[in-house]
């Protein structure tokens, strides 16, 4: 994250299904911005950014991660995606909030983790 960090965290969720509803309600309920949110389909996520109350729809979670608009990426996807998306987030110096579990592998788990930690 930028050393100007803005007053109200900027979020974006990737995966608009149940469980991106409830992580859209959280970052309202905890003061952030949904500032982007991606879907399967950029459709989907014009779609769920009406539904949810995001400020736009990202084309993809590659470029709701690369937005300069968002601090903390929430990954609300099936689980065989999460390590991937959380190591991209990481690489883009992105807070990352991921639904259980961070990965299908104990490997690809450190290997998050470690990531994280050296961010």
């Amino acid at each position: 994250m930028t050393d100007t960090m803005p007053t109200r965290l900027r979020s974006g969720i990737i995966g608009a299904g149940f469980i991106g509803g409830v992580h859209a309600h959280a970052v309202r309920a905890a003061g952030g911005r949904l500032t982007r949110i991606a879907d399967v389909t950029p459709e989907s996520a014009i779609t769920a950014a009406r539904t949810l109350g995001a400020e736009a729809a990202a084309a993809s979670a590659e470029e709701l991660i690369a937005s300069n608009e968002v601090d903390v990426v929430h990954i609300c996807t099936p689980n065989a995606t999460h390590a991937t998306l959380a190591m991209l987030a990481i690489q883009h110096g992105k807070a990352v909030i991921c639904e259980k579990p961070l990965a299908t592998t104990a490997t690809d788990a450190e290997a998050v983790a470690k990531a994280a930690r050296e961010s």
